[in-house]
């Protein structure tokens, strides 16, 4: 009877609570994954919301306003993109002046946008590239490989 009623407790017990679950954004490949998640379910919010204060994507782009950010997130949602990260990561952590200590993040991915798929080609490889400071992204760059144009379909 005892060992019936401490199953029967047991199993009313509540779940442990979200803060006792590890957050797969805790680490930086994690940070990484769900921003690449939220891009492919084209979700600007979400993918802003994993974006530092004073975030930057596009290296050559800096510096640059929140408002810049989500636009350049916006744009390739209206290009309908899909990013697939591909095998492991390279990760390194860092100290910089610009970030101070942080994680860099590179992963190869094959990127498909509808520009791509409208000159020939439905996806291209590409580098992802992410700094990430205090489980949130400070420079995120998404690079098609310069090859890519090779794959194009040529007018004859």
């Amino acid at each position: 009877m005892l060992a019936w009623l401490v199953m029967l407790l047991l199993l009313a017990a509540p779940a442990p609570a979200a803060a006792d679950r590890p957050d797969p954004g805790s680490n930086p490949v994690g940070v990484v994954r769900e921003w690449d998640a939220a891009l492919n379910a084209h979700d600007t919010q979400a993918a802003m919301a994993l974006m530092a204060v004073g975030a930057a994507v596009q290296a050559d782009r800096a510096p640059q306003e929140p408002d810049q950010v989500r636009g350049w997130i916006e744009q390739l949602i209206r290009e309908n993109v899909q990013v697939d990260l591909i095998g492991s990561p390279q990760v390194d952590s860092t100290v910089s002046a610009r970030f101070g200590a942080a994680t860099n993040v590179t992963w190869h991915a094959r990127l498909s946008m509808e520009r791509f798929r409208l000159s020939g080609a439905p996806s291209v490889d590409a580098t992802l590239g992410a700094v990430v400071v205090d489980s949130r992204l400070a420079l995120l760059s998404l690079r098609p490989d310069p090859a890519w144009a090779e794959l194009l379909v040529q007018p004859q």
